[in-house]
């Protein structure tokens, strides 16, 4: 992934369950990376649950707007496969609203000016999960290195927990 210059981002505080952090608009929110290794039963691999969400909006003014939210998610990925090189990390889209298409051109599409088409560089990929919720399709994702070797461990452990967690056939 590219990499940022801090000032072009918001400064993080860690939290018990993520990192929190407050905008130029005064919103506070929360990025979580849950760790499901151990429901998932990859001895040796972290996969993560990707997970980010307003917990305190001061303002209706729309941080999506702002190139500092983007920076700020794009480095915490880019810190995290930094760190860890094998992870992978399971993304599913909120349904509930009815945002899903929003959220998915916004963070993962190719065909659309998304984050992740602004800022990897190549090295990760994004593989589309088998989990249909509620008449939703393409709502999970898995993000990784390419060059990852338990690529397919990895993308069959996690259809496997998504079959047994959501009842997906």
């Amino acid at each position: 992934m590219t990499t940022l210059n801090s000032s072009s981002r918001y400064s993080l505080t860690e939290a018990p369950n993520g990192y929190i952090f407050t905008t130029d608009y005064g919103n506070e929110y929360l990025v979580t990376f849950s760790d499901l290794t151990s429901i998932i039963n990859l001895k040796g691999l972290k996969i993560y649950d990707f997970g980010i969400e307003v917990i305190k909006r001061n303002s209706v003014k729309n941080d999506k707007f702002n190139g500092k939210l983007k920076n700020t998610i794009a480095a915490l990925l880019s810190q995290l496969f930094f760190k860890q090189p094998e992870c992978a990390i399971l993304i599913i889209l909120d349904t509930t609203d009815n945002k899903h298409q929003a959220r998915y051109r916004m963070f993962l599409s190719l065909k659309h000016n998304s984050w992740f088409k602004q800022f990897n560089n190549g090295v990760l990929e994004i593989i589309d999960l088998p989990l249909c919720e509620k008449d939703f399709e393409n709502v999970c994702f898995l993000l990784i290195r390419k060059q990852n070797p338990h690529l397919q461990d990895i993308q069959s452990a996690l259809t496997e927990y998504l079959n047994l967690s959501f009842g997906n056939n």
